[in-house]
């Protein structure tokens, strides 16, 4: 009845347009309104594309038809653990006598010449290998200051390639 007489109001006073409007946009939201549940969410395609992320699922559901917020297709998502594997823990432990970290790290003296120092860390001991210097780095020198800071390494290492 309201919107019956908001309708003929209009058209006495010329605002026939803007109020016809009104009226099939209020039919159109109560249409909608009445046309049924909205669908539950599963969210079964974040499980089965693990790999994807919540940007890619979003648009993949709009493709679809579905619009649905980023936040909400991450509240499905699968949450990874926030520790390491416990195979990952095992690997460390069992490789920490293996790794070494190697750097050349370049140097200025007083004089502001340039000077190169092959710097060694074992993981296994926590602690430098000595320390070599030079002001004219080659490949060379390089495998050198290698083979000094690890002999038994190389010597297991010749042993397997020659028969």
């Amino acid at each position: 009845m309201v919107g019956f007489w908001a309708f003929f109001r209009a058209l006495l006073f010329g605002s026939a347009a803007i109020t016809l409007k009104n009226l099939a946009l209020r039919h159109q939201l109560l249409v909608l309104q009445r046309s049924g549940r909205r669908p539950r969410l599963t969210r079964r395609l974040a499980r089965e594309n693990p790999t994807w992320g919540r940007r890619r699922i979003q648009a993949d559901l709009a493709v679809l038809g579905y619009e649905v917020a980023e936040l909400a297709v991450a509240k499905y998502m699968r949450r990874a653990s926030p520790r390491p594997s416990p195979t990952a823990r095992v690997f460390l432990a069992s490789q920490a006598r293996a790794l070494v970290a190697v750097d050349l790290l370049l140097l200025a003296t007083l004089t502001y010449l340039p000077l190169c120092a092959f710097v060694i860390f074992r993981h296994d001991r926590r602690d430098l290998v000595p320390i070599n210097v030079t002001d004219q780095p080659t490949a060379a020198w390089t495998a050198r200051q290698l083979v000094e800071a690890f002999p038994d390494a190389m010597n297991r290492a010749a042993e397997k390639v020659a028969p």
